[in-house]
């Protein structure tokens, strides 16, 4: 069992990660209106041209405008409640508060994404759970993790619960 420390997200860590999640997830959307924004500035009169720009300048500005009024102005306090994460041989809990308990099995996850200070694992395709590295207990329980999270993105079902038994055990 490897279990981490109760923390939060803020505001901030969550619209930022959102931010990026969102552009990695659409980077093909702001590709193209960047094309057509060249293609109708260099083809088409200035009038045509400006609208273009225009739409291509706010276009990223709406959305990150609509990142941010979602996470401060509704009602999304649980987001940014106290949590923990457990991780076991064959699946995760992870509890939030005293308001909710969810389990979850590897075999479930869609992807498990780890980058340098955190990872995601992705529930489906929107969805994901959090887990930054400063929430471990220690190294050696960061460690063990992310060679769990490893084994989980490369093996299927059954190969990968007798793979983790021994990296738990340890």
């Amino acid at each position: 069992m490897i279990s981490t420390k109760v923390f939060s997200v803020s505001k901030r860590e969550y619209l930022n990660l959102f931010i990026k999640d969102y552009f990695r997830k659409k980077w093909w959307m702001f590709t193209f209106v960047i094309i057509a924004m060249i293609t109708v500035y260099t083809s088409y009169s200035q009038s045509n041209s400006t609208i273009v720009i225009a739409v291509g300048f706010f276009y990223p500005l709406l959305v990150i405008a609509s990142l941010w009024y979602n996470i401060y102005y509704t009602q999304n306090e649980l987001l940014f409640a106290e949590r923990k994460h457990v991780f076991y041989n064959d699946k995760f809990t992870s509890s939030t508060g005293n308001v909710s308990k969810s389990e979850y099995t590897y075999m479930h996850l869609k992807k498990i994404a780890l980058k340098k200070e955190y990872a995601l694992l992705y529930l489906n395709k929107n969805a994901f759970v959090y887990v930054p590295y400063y929430a471990f207990e220690n190294e050696n329980d960061r460690q063990k993790f992310i060679s769990i999270a490893s084994h989980a993105n490369t093996h299927i079902l059954g190969n990968f619960k007798n793979q983790t038994d021994t990296i738990i055990d340890q």
